[in-house]
Order: C-alpha cells, then structure tokens, then sequence
C-alpha cells in the first residue's frame, strides 16, 4: 500500500486489511493525527511486523489483545 498522509488514515486501513478493531479515542486524538507518513507498507506482511513498523514511526507503542488494539 503507498501512502501520503496522516497516520490515523493508515491505522484505518490497517483496521480494513486485518478486520480489526483499534480503540476509537485512540484514532481521534490530535497528538496522532499530527503524525503523518509517507511509503509504501506491506500489509501482506505479520500484522506485528506492519505494527512494530508504524510504532516506530509514528513513536507510539500498541497493545494487542486478540482482534482489538490500543
């Protein structure tokens, strides 16, 4: 996937791609939405690889319990 845009954008798609949930207060706040990314992310990768990989990017950490993320 290219992409050119805010992070939370990304982590939408993720959330499409990998029919996951991502906490919503977490997608709306203003710290993530001034994060934005440039690139191309295989999203046919491990779903930990794509997360470690937007993690240090955007200088975030992730939790995963089953089909959610916070």
């Amino acid at each position: 996937m290219r992409y050119s845009g805010p992070i939370d954008e990304v982590l939408r798609q993720v959330e499409r791609f990998y029919n996951l949930t991502f906490d919503m207060d977490i997608l709306s706040t203003p710290d993530l939405k001034q994060h934005t990314c440039t690139g191309k992310l295989l999203l046919s990768d491990d779903l930990d690889n794509v997360m470690t990989t937007i993690s240090l990017l955007s200088s975030t950490k992730y939790v995963r319990d089953g089909k959610n993320l916070y």
